[in-house]
């Protein structure tokens, strides 16, 4: 009889210590994470200065000069709210614009695409294209005239 009250006793116990466990789960991955607005206002004052300035060589350090703030904030902003480096922010967005080239203007050629971009070496240019969407600019031009 004692043995079943202890058995009880002890279940109780881990079934406490069970909740207590979820609780702390869902604690922390229901909780909202606290929102820095001026991060968010740097990011998008980023991605701003990237777009106008698409067809120059682009470094994070003119970014941080043109938002007034030093290149390691700027750094730590976009790594944290993004999760990649402010390069690779960079090189997405001029990426994306010339995917948009490649389809828009299907007469213009690689190296033009390259130097609209900002790209002193149309094989800089190839490589990034090719390492960020998976086959280079010709090949990608080429299976949006098939489609």
């Amino acid at each position: 009889h004692d043995y079943e009250h202890i058995s009880y006793g002890r279940e109780l116990n881990i079934r406490s210590k069970i909740l207590a466990f979820h609780s702390k789960i869902c604690e922390y991955f229901i909780t909202e994470k606290p929102v820095d607005r001026r991060s968010d206002k740097y990011i998008l004052e980023a991605e701003r200065y990237i777009e106008a300035n698409i067809g120059e060589d682009i470094s994070p350090y003119d970014i941080a000069s043109a938002l007034h703030i030093s290149y390691s904030h700027l750094a730590r902003v976009i790594r944290s709210s993004l999760g990649i480096s402010a390069v690779n922010l960079i090189t997405q967005m001029k990426m994306s614009y010339a995917e948009k080239l490649l389809l828009i203007n299907k007469d213009m050629e690689i190296t033009d695409i390259a130097s609209a971009l900002g790209f002193n070496n149309a094989g800089y240019f190839t490589r990034q294209f090719k390492k960020t969407r998976g086959v280079p600019p010709r090949s990608f031009k080429k299976i949006s005239d098939d489609i």
